[in-house]
């Protein structure tokens, strides 16, 4: 109880608790019909139900005559709690009447699928990752139908499932094979951009890697197998990539301090007819912890819209999480260490700045080039605080929108 800040258990029977019970799954969204719980087993290919007013456990075993290869990866109850379970193992669907108890399974289009983790939409339809399929898929409870979407990447093995019903794109970050690979750089670290089944998928590799994160530097692999750690190379992406097209944006992706490097960010500007109109960076910063990193790297942020004079949308799972006018002012921001949406407007703008068209046709191979140095525009820089002026922590909101750390 998020109030009381009190737990409440209830505990398996003990002639359930075998030794291989994992119980990792549970279903509490419609606990208002019955004032029952469901729950998954994964130890035994089991779900059980709790009534969480007298306690009492109820268990099935869907495959208890026929256990070769069947396991129940998770539990999604619809708006009359009827519970729906995905069978990992092979490639079923199963439901467990509320009211009745009656077990019915239903097999997918694709055999062998490994249905994984599940959602159930407004419309009672279960949403789901057909995790050897290289598909999701999607069961009306109501007709029985399944339909499947097959995956443009051939190895991607989707995991989960998340319905937007307002036709929003998702994109997320995940290694991706490479384009071009080697026996030791065989994937990329990447933003793939999911977009709606009439509309292609795209994507954009990480070009700046860190060292030893996401490639061992010459002559430090003798150690690296020396000391039998499993780290491998990314790949690097292309030193150019097109920007990803939605909705009339081209939008440039950055991942995590790439967007130090804005002579690189430089390059996609050499074509005015193609250039981004708005900058996307996604960022993993946790290990950084509620430091002065995650204020630094929102003000290097806030320089490359001053630079580019176009909006950049940062996305993080610890902060910080804004978005930034053309004019490196951040207009909207959530507080950092905290999980939520940040919803907002974004206006795309066109054009190629002095800074864009000359570092970005002068940089070469990631090296500072002159006019990097001359570059920024300092009419839209309102102050420059030193970093050393710097003390404590502190939040987001002890930041001035006008500020910014060089």
């Amino acid at each position: 109880d998020r109030k009381s800040e009190k737990f409440q258990t209830w505990p398996i029977p003990s002639e359930m608790n075998k030794a291989n019970t994992q119980v990792n799954m549970t279903s509490p969204w419609n606990i208002a019909v019955d004032g029952k719980v469901w729950s998954q087993n994964n130890g035994f290919a089991g779900i059980h139900r709790i009534d969480l007013k007298t306690g009492r456990w109820e268990t099935w075993e869907p495959f208890k005559a026929s256990p070769q290869g069947h396991n129940i990866y998770d539990v999604v109850a619809d708006s009359k709690n009827n519970a729906y379970f995905t069978d990992i193992g092979r490639e079923h669907v199963g439901r467990i009447d509320a009211k009745t108890g009656e077990i019915t399974m239903f097999a997918t289009p694709t055999k062998d699928s490994g249905p994984r983790r599940g959602m159930m939409d407004d419309q009672d339809r279960l949403w789901f990752g057909e995790y050897r399929a290289n598909a999701i898929a999607m069961f009306d409870t109501k007709s029985s139908e399944f339909k499947e979407w097959k995956l443009p990447l051939g190895w991607a093995n989707p995991y989960d499932v998340t319905v937007d019903k307002n036709g929003h794109a998702w994109i997320v970050g995940l290694p991706l094979r490479a384009p071009i690979s080697t026996p030791t750089a065989r994937y990329t670290n990447s933003a793939w951009a999911l977009l709606p089944p009439s509309e292609s998928s795209q994507r954009y590799d990480k070009r700046h890697l860190v060292p030893f994160g996401e490639f061992v530097p010459p002559l430090f692999q003798w150690f690296v197998q020396r000391m039998q750690i499993p780290l491998g190379d990314f790949a690097r992406g292309a030193a150019q990539q097109p920007p990803l097209q939605w909705r009339g944006q081209r939008i440039a992706v950055n991942i995590c301090f790439e967007d130090l490097f804005g002579e690189e960010l430089a390059r996609d500007f050499q074509q005015p007819d193609a250039a981004p109109t708005l900058l996307l960076n996604l960022s993993n910063l946790a290990w950084f912890g509620d430091t002065v990193a995650i204020h630094q790297h929102l003000q290097i942020a806030r320089m490359r819209s001053i630079e580019f004079q176009i909006p950049t949308i940062r996305a993080t799972n610890t902060g910080a999480t804004v978005v930034i006018d053309h004019q490196g002012r951040v207009v909207r921001s959530m507080p950092g260490q905290t999980r939520g949406v940040l919803l907002a407007e974004v206006q795309g703008r066109e054009g190629v700045t002095p800074y864009a068209a000359g570092v970005g046709l002068l940089e070469c191979d990631g090296r500072p080039s002159f006019p990097q140095i001359l570059g920024v525009d300092l009419r839209h820089v309102d102050s420059v605080v030193p970093l050393n002026k710097y003390v404590g922590p502190g939040t987001l909101d002890d930041l001035d929108d006008d500020s910014v750390f060089l």
